[in-house]
Formats: C-alpha cells, sequence, structure tokens
C-alpha cells in the first residue's frame, strides 16, 4: 500500500505549516507529499523551502511557473502521482490522526468487492472550525444540506457532495479522469463524476479534518441561510441570463458526456430549445431524468431558471 497526498499552494501562509505537520502525524503515513505553488508571495516560498528542507525526501516541491489556477494546479500535482493510491488535501485545513487509516479501510473494502481495477473513490464529513480552530458545532453536510449517499451521475451532475480535502481515491480513477479538463468546475468534482460513472463512491460519515472558515476560502461552507436565498433570488429574477453556477455545471456536463459518451443530465439539450418547448420536452421524459439538485428548494430554484433562461444563439 503506497499513497501520495498532493497539496497545492496559492499564499495561505498562516496555515500551511501546520496542515503539513498533521499529514506527517498521520497514523498511516502517506509515502509522500507532493506540493506545488501557484504563483503565492516571496514570504510563502521562503516557508515553503524551509518545509522541504525539513522534510525533505518526504516533502517533494514541484517546479512552478506562476498562476495557472487552482484545477490547472492540481492537474500538474495529479501527473507527478506514483502511487497506488493519492489522497487530496488543501493548505489550511487540519488532517485528524487516522484520516488517511481511516480512508483506506474504506477504500480497501470497495476495492475487495470490486477489484482494483474499477475506480474507487471515498470521501468523508467535515468538522466546521474559524481560523483559529473554534468549533462551529455543527459539520460540512450538515450545514450546506447535502446527501452524501445522492451519488448517481445524475444526482451529481449538478450538486457535488465529494470534498476534495477529504477524498482518498485508486490509480483505477486517476487513469480514468486524467487529465482534468479546463471546463472542470473542480477538480473533485470531476473525480466524482467519474467515480460514480465507472466505479463506486464510499462515504464515511465521521468527519477526518478540521475544515478551517475564513475570508480567504475559495469555497468554504457558506450555508443555505437568508442572505444566500435573498441573493439567489435577485439574480433569478434579474440576472438570468448570467446562469452562474449552473451554467459552469452544465460545461462541465457538456465536457464530461463528450469525453466519455456517457449522457448524465438532459439539462444541456433542454437549455438550448425555445422555453416553450423546454416543457414538452421535460412532459415527454421520464420523471427520474429530470434535471435535480439536492433538496427542494434548490431543485425549484433551478426550474425557476431553466424558465427564464434565455440560450444565445
Amino acid at each position: 500500500m503506497v499513497i501520495d497526498v498532493v497539496l497545492p499552494v496559492f499564499n495561505g501562509y498562516e496555515y500551511l505549516e501546520q496542515q503539513v505537520a498533521s499529514i506527517a502525524s498521520q497514523t498511516l503515513r502517506p509515502r509522500r507529499l507532493l506540493i506545488r505553488d501557484d504563483g503565492s508571495s516571496e514570504r510563502v516560498l521562503k516557508l515553503i523551502h524551509r518545509l522541504e528542507a525539513y522534510y525533505s525526501p518526504w516533502l517533494v516541491v514541484l517546479p512552478s511557473e506562476g498562476n495557472v489556477g487552482c484545477t490547472a494546479n492540481v492537474n500538474a500535482l495529479l501527473k507527478c502521482v506514483e502511487a497506488s493510491y493519492c489522497a487530496l488535501a488543501d493548505q489550511d485545513d487540519i488532517w485528524l490522526p487516522d484520516k488517511l487509516e481511516r480512508g483506506f479501510t474504506a477504500l480497501s473494502a470497495i476495492e475487495k468487492r470490486k477489484g482494483c481495477n474499477s475506480p474507487a473513490l471515498v470521501h468523508s464529513d467535515l468538522h466546521l472550525v474559524d481560523a483559529s480552530l473554534r468549533p462551529y458545532g455543527c459539520t460540512f453536510m450538515k450545514r450546506q444540506m447535502l446527501n452524501p449517499a445522492l451519488v448517481a451521475p445524475s444526482d451529481l451532475a449538478l450538486t457535488n457532495v465529494v470534498t476534495g480535502c477529504t477524498a482518498l481515491f485508486n490509480r483505477a480513477l486517476l487513469d480514468r479522469a486524467m487529465p482534468l479538463p479546463p471546463e472542470a468546475l473542480v477538480h473533485d468534482w470531476w473525480l466524482a463524476l467519474v467515480a460514480s460513472a465507472y466505479g463506486e463512491i464510499g462515504f464515511i460519515p465521521t468527519p477526518s479534518i478540521l475544515y478551517r472558515q475564513h475570508q480567504s476560502n475559495s469555497i468554504g461552507a457558506h450555508g443555505l441561510g437568508f442572505r444566500y436565498w435573498l441573493k439567489r433570488l435577485y439574480q433569478w429574477f434579474y440576472m438570468p441570463q448570467r446562469g452562474g453556477h449552473t451554467l459552469e455545471a452544465i460545461r462541465q456536463i457538456d465536457c464530461f458526456e463528450a469525453r466519455y459518451g456517457l449522457v448524465i443530465s438532459i439539462l444541456p439539450g433542454l437549455i438550448r430549445r425555445k422555453k416553450v418547448n423546454r416543457l414538452l420536452c421535460l412532459l415527454k421524459t421520464q420523471l427520474s431524468q429530470w434535471p435535480h439538485k439536492h433538496g427542494l428548494f434548490r431543485t425549484i430554484a433551478l426550474y425557476v431558471w431553466l424558465f427564464r433562461y434565455q440560450a444565445v444563439p
């Protein structure tokens, strides 16, 4: 059993050293920690070099040529993975000591049933904490109102439930999913789609990391409170053409279906029809194939947008 961990870095000076230490202290220690910086400040680069000197040869710093963005950064890291298994890490979290051990146990159970040549991924819930590691008193799945059991390709087409910094996956998934396309919204979403379509996704309900929430989070756990829905309502009524996250998800669906020849959602075809024809198309489609998100309100919001959005010729 050999695990490589990949850690994309962009600034995050305040948290990086603690995160690296938590990965090095795992009860199931990975063979290597691969780091690639994406154009951080000089202070962060000095810290990376100091960590490299301290943890070498276990910590490997890949060469970097400026800022390429998060997904492209992860893509460069994943290309250098040599191990049979790979885990994703974020720069600002803290891994609980048995994160990799519990993840590998769950992944091994899938491989025992499916075989090592079947793509497999496991992920877990997360403890939400503030920048100083003070607990929020809830987990990520509860705050975001996500159902980790909904992992069919059609379920994941518009809602991702896999938080990458908790994910561990096998070589079969890596080989099938690479390279990550520019159309991938985020790397973990793309990996989840491929694992769902060709293998299996496992979920560990016990949180495996302390998930910091701070002003610099690229995604984070923003919840679904009053401000969230107020902002969405404004966008639905006054900016339906922007499409935002949904249009980006549709581009990802198009890319996935073109690469693998698998249809996972009828939504891309729907938005290219005239508005009046969208309803007729839905009525001719089995209810189980209707586009949906996690939860009633998210799905209602999707259809409000669908019948207001006008595709650009």
